[in-house]
């Protein structure tokens, strides 16, 4: 359904105007509701999450990590689904209907969203990778290939990540290298992001319910699989063990909320763009509860299948060690928490799970093309995410609305493929790092604190209280409100200082995991993609104040008046009005008879 409204008129019935939208709608509320869940139920939970619970104590992780969940991840998810709804919009756009001064937050999601992508679906390559290698009759894998010196230093499964997939270069200083397979394989992504954004909303809908629901049948296989291997309670000590010196550290509880917004989707954009979808009152609060819940509970029951793999894996290196060097210096609780694999675990841990379980013939062959097609589905969920967002921003630019719907779909797609060639090098391993710290989970926690102070105190929460109730039907819990005002930008922004403060005394600032500082090209590039989010914050601002260009964010498509006339006025508490230095007495005060 699209239309135009003017201003103060209404050409609807009663209901229409309930629902009118600028866009297409999702099919139903189930449909909507997998598709949030899909854009944050992705490889943040299998890929990202593991990786930083081993770099950041194991149990002890999971302390700040549900932390964040309630004081940052469900708050700022309420906030974002609200003003989707709301104000209609992508990102740039619905921010900027509710405040002219914060259009450029909306452009920092984009942003986000846009660089994530870039080694986002060069990730999603590798799976295909292994699963084309899958169609194998030995999967390559599984012994150490008659050319190789080297294998026998690691296992064979890991040496086929590291040497045969990636091709991995040691540091950023080695020479540059393509890797064909990679290159190709991205391309591949690239493609099937676009085939399946091809008819807008509408076409990839149909595809949720394979794409979002199938990833979960093969994580219970997973998890049966590794909890029943030998050595899987010592990975699962490990994962639940806390060491209670990490959290002394503010990198942990930093760590924590950028994984609760990477894994969540926060700060990126797209969730506003999916909630745009949805009628303007659709229960928001609700479903971020759903989504919040869905995406950490699903993160939680990847990593015991894959710790209980990495148990296992442990358990066989700490044997081997005792064969060549009794006794072994090290303790199966070290090499579980070694953490050489880094982005490539949940690689490593599948296709150990397959060697586990499968039979070395077509039972392997088939469990390996069903585990690895999972990782697919999980990624290109979140990958139509990403990529919506800054399409959908790149829409709303006057100069690029000349252009068909495909025809700039298949043109920003291109541009975005050649900008991801540096992730199909041997190089890529490094640069996802650069770019996943630098360019998307420290920018998002950034935009998140941001977030919380844009809405309060420059549009203003006694008018967002307003949102809220339009919206969801009710008036905000106090607890909400104080966290969206006080605690959750305190929380980021300390979490912030106190990062740089303790890394720059340790000299660990754009360095390695070990410690060495990064090359100068490199640091330049850390500061330019973190500078390329942040300051289209302050872009917006300072064309608010200068007025120039004057930028027309267009109608929200529906009659606000009608919206808002039939609300009875909620009266303030006098303890409200205190708490949140409010000027009125209702949130509604026009409605007053």
């Amino acid at each position: 359904m699209s239309a135009k409204v003017e201003e103060g008129k209404s050409k609807y019935s009663d209901e229409e105007n309930l629902k009118v939208t600028q866009k297409q709608e999702f099919d139903n509320k189930f449909q909507y509701l997998l598709a949030c869940i899909g854009l944050a139920v992705g490889l943040g939970n299998v890929w990202r999450f593991p990786k930083v619970v081993i770099e950041n104590g194991g149990g002890a992780f999971l302390i700040p990590y549900f932390f964040m969940l309630f004081v940052q991840g469900i708050p700022v998810l309420i906030l974002e689904l609200t003003i989707g709804q709301r104000f209609r919009g992508n990102s740039m756009i619905s921010l900027g209907r509710m405040h002219p001064a914060v259009w450029g937050l909306g452009c920092s999601m984009a942003a986000i969203s846009f660089v994530t992508s870039l080694y986002y679906n060069s990730i999603i390559s590798w799976a295909f990778i292994y699963f084309m290698n899958s169609f194998q009759k030995t999967l390559p894998w599984t012994n150490c290939p008659a050319h190789s010196s080297n294998c026998g230093n690691s296992s064979s499964i890991s040496y086929h990540f590291f040497t045969e997939v990636l091709n991995a270069a040691s540091d950023l200083e080695q020479p540059i290298q393509i890797v064909p397979h990679i290159f190709v394989a991205t391309g591949l992504v690239y493609t099937v992001v676009v085939l399946s954004l091809i008819n807008n909303v509408k076409s990839f809908g149909k595809i949720l319910y394979v794409t979002c629901l199938y990833p979960y049948l093969m994580l219970t296989i997973l998890f049966m699989i590794g909890i029943s291997s030998e050595g899987a309670d010592d990975g699962l000590i490990f994962l639940f063990t806390v060491r209670t010196e990490y959290l002394w550290k503010f990198s942990t509880w930093l760590a924590a909320a950028e994984q609760i917004f990477f894994s969540n989707s926060i700060g990126f954009g797209a969730l506003i763009v999916y909630a745009s979808y949805m009628p303007v009152r659709n229960n928001a609060s609700k479903d971020a509860w759903i989504i919040a819940i869905a995406n950490s509970a699903t993160s939680l029951f990847a990593a015991l299948g894959i710790f209980s793999i990495k148990g296992h894996m442990g358990l066989m290196e700490y044997r081997n060690c005792v064969k060549t060097q009794n006794p072994c210096p090290s303790t199966t609780k070290d090499f579980i928490e070694e953490n050489r694999s880094g982005a490539g675990l949940v690689f490593i841990a599948m296709a150990k799970a397959v060697e586990m379980i499968g039979d070395g013939g077509w039972g392997s062959i088939t469990l390996s093309i069903m585990f690895y097609f999972m990782i697919i589905t999980l990624g290109i969920d979140s990958a139509l995410g990403l990529f919506e967002t800054y399409f959908a921003l790149i829409r709303s630019i006057p100069y690029f609305k000349r252009f068909s719907y495909r025809k700039l779909l298949a043109g920003i797609a291109v541009f975005g493929f050649i900008l991801s060639i540096p992730f199909t090098t041997n190089l890529a391993a490094h640069l996802i790092d650069v770019y996943d710290i630098y360019g998307s989970v420290l920018v998002a926690v950034v935009v998140g604190a941001f977030e919380s102070i844009c809405v309060c105190y420059i549009y203003g929460l006694e008018k967002f209280n307003r949102d809220y109730r339009i919206v969801n039907g009710s008036t905000p819990p106090l607890i909400l409100r104080i966290t969206w005002m006080y605690i959750s930008p305190a929380v980021l922004l300390a979490l912030i200082v106190g990062k740089l403060i303790t890394d720059w005394e340790a000299d660990r600032i754009m360095t390695y995991n070990n410690g060495t500082v990064y090359p100068v090209w490199a640091i330049v590039l850390c500061s330019f993609l973190f500078l390329f989010g942040v300051s289209w914050i302050f872009i917006g601002f300072i064309q608010y104040l200068m007025k120039i260009p004057k930028i027309d964010f267009g109608s929200k498509g529906y009659n606000d008046d009608f919206i808002t006339k039939n609300f009875e006025p909620h009266q303030y508490y006098n303890i409200e009005k205190f708490i949140f230095c409010m000027k009125t007495r209702n949130d509604f005060p026009n409605n007053l008879h």
